[in-house]
């Protein structure tokens, strides 16, 4: 089954990320995941 919610991701800049990059351990350690976030075409409005 082909789940069509899903289909953002091939297209995301986070595909192939560390997912780690995504859950830092302190606020500080958010500006690589925000960067990659701000940057995406596939962004929620």
């Amino acid at each position: 089954m082909d789940d069509e919610r899903f289909d953002w991701q091939a297209r995301g800049l986070c595909r192939g990320v560390e997912p780690e990059v995504f859950f830092p351990i302190s606020e500080e350690d958010a500006w690589r995941a925000k960067e990659i976030c701000a940057a995406c075409n596939v962004r929620e409005s």
